[in-house]
């Protein structure tokens, strides 16, 4: 539309974006448990990204990069990435192959374990949030399988909330595997 009208089509003309997210870890079990074997974590990751952005949408794609420290090179797993995203002042909607680091609830360790924030950088489906000044409501899909001859289809269903009223909060987590 013309400027005339009260658009401007500049808003709407795509912009080359980018992005960096890096991760540093180190978790020492050096004790002896019942559950877990002794071992220490000790790594780091980074996450470039380059995409289109027009109005409130963008089209994101990147490359999730391990560093294992101690393990030989090549033998970590690095992942691809690629999503669309929806982004206004108070709700987001990701689809496709989203970086983990996009999640903005609180869970607790029993619901994503350690392995899963260290070694699992995407989650493959669905995530919707939204935030505003009295707190946040976050909803996520993550398939893990699909059906096949040697595999059942698995996905993960979670969710997690938080209201805030002056110095007092209440907040929730759900979780279907």
């Amino acid at each position: 539309q013309h400027p005339a009208n009260g658009v401007n089509p500049s808003r709407f003309a795509p912009e080359v974006v980018w992005g960096l997210w890096f991760d540093f870890f180190f978790d020492n079990r050096e004790y002896k448990s019942a559950i877990n074997w002794p071992q220490t974590i000790f790594g780091t990751r980074i996450a470039p990204e380059l995409g289109l952005r027009w109005g409130g949408h963008s089209i994101m794609a990147g490359v999730s990069l391990l560093a294992d420290f101690g393990a030989k090179p090549f033998e970590t797993d690095n992942e691809i990435f690629a999503y669309y995203q929806y982004h206004s002042p108070k709700f987001r909607a990701y689809a496709g192959v989203i970086p983990r680091y996009k999640l903005i609830g609180e869970y607790s360790p029993a619901f994503f374990s350690d392995s899963v924030k260290y070694f699992d950088p995407n989650l493959t489906g669905l995530l919707l949030q939204y935030a505003g000044k009295k707190g946040y409501v976050e909803f996520g899909a993550d398939w893990n399988s699909k059906f096949g001859a040697d595999s059942r289809e698995k996905f993960l269903l979670f969710s997690s909330g938080r209201v805030n009223y002056k110095m007092l909060y209440a907040g929730y987590n759900l979780n279907m595997y």
